[in-house]
């Protein structure tokens, strides 16, 4: 044989032995990992190595769902559904609060009650049209009086909103076309984190919308005018009128989608949320 075989066949086995050794490091570092997960102390920890394990889970969630609009509040106003619809900011702060201050893990938005909120643009991804739509958020109402917007579509009169989130004491209400439809009855409580979740479906004969908590659903009402386009912004934390009705609180995990989240659908993302604010226990 000579030195050209040679080197040839010597240059094969090193690159054998290397496509080994990477496979065993691999796995190495797939053992540690799991080491390391089970071994750290602190809840917040845990959390936080989780929630980036579940982010290839999270974009799955949206896939085919429809999502239009993802803003997890991360030390930024990110839309994460891959829309672009990114927020402005409009009066003081913004402020994220960690676990710490908003009793959650991860990070939160705080909305001040009187001057703050994100405006999200009007893109046409946002100009929800038709029979179906999700909107779905993590909230954690301080005390208020009165008519408070976790969020809104619309211009400055009533009538203009195209679709809307709002809070009114303990209850939940769904706008749509500058309609309330149906309410989520008296379930949220100051000072505490519900994940809220309403979804219009026209195509059903009844009820065709649903109101969720935690993952349960706990009213539905009938409604079938068909979902009307706009040109307004989308606002979180406040309404689209001059009065605006800002909300008091934080605010996490808003999604919204052009069409109607099944139950299960619902349950998954409660679980995923609730896991992270540390308001589930660990298995």
């Amino acid at each position: 044989m000579g030195n050209k075989e040679i080197k040839k066949e010597k240059n094969k086995l090193l690159t054998g032995f290397t496509l080994v050794e990477l496979a065993a490091a691999m796995v190495i570092f797939g053992i540690l990992v799991s080491i390391v997960v089970a071994g750290v102390g602190g809840v917040r920890e845990k959390a936080r190595i989780a929630a980036g394990l579940q982010f290839s889970q999270n974009i799955k969630n949206g896939i085919g769902d429809e999502l239009v609009g993802e803003w997890s509040f991360e030390n930024n106003l990110y839309d994460s559904s891959g829309n672009g619809n990114n927020c402005d900011w409009s009066g003081a702060g913004p402020t994220y609060l960690d676990n710490t201050a908003s009793d959650n893990l991860g990070v939160a938005l705080n909305f001040n009650g009187s001057s703050n909120a994100a405006i999200c643009g009007s893109s046409p991804s946002l100009n929800i049209s038709g029979d179906e739509i999700t909107i779905e958020a993590w909230i954690y109402k301080q005390p208020s009086t009165g008519t408070r917007y976790v969020l809104a579509k619309s211009g400055a009169n009533w009538w203009s909103y195209q679709y809307a989130l709002v809070n009114y004491g303990k209850y939940i209400f769904l706008n749509l076309n500058g309609k309330l439809a149906g309410n989520s009855g008296e379930v949220i409580s100051d000072n505490r984190w519900y994940h809220v979740t309403v979804t219009y479906n026209r195509n059903k004969t009844s009820n065709q919308v649903r109101y969720y908590i935690n993952g349960a659903e706990v009213s539905s009402a009938n409604y079938s005018t068909p979902i009307t386009p706009n040109n307004y912004p989308l606002r979180i934390g406040r309404g689209g009128m001059v009065t605006a009705y800002f909300f008091k609180g934080n605010l996490d995990e808003i999604r919204i989608y052009g069409k109607s989240l099944t139950l299960a659908q619902i349950q998954q993302h409660y679980v995923e949320g609730a896991k992270k604010k540390g308001l589930l226990a660990e298995k």
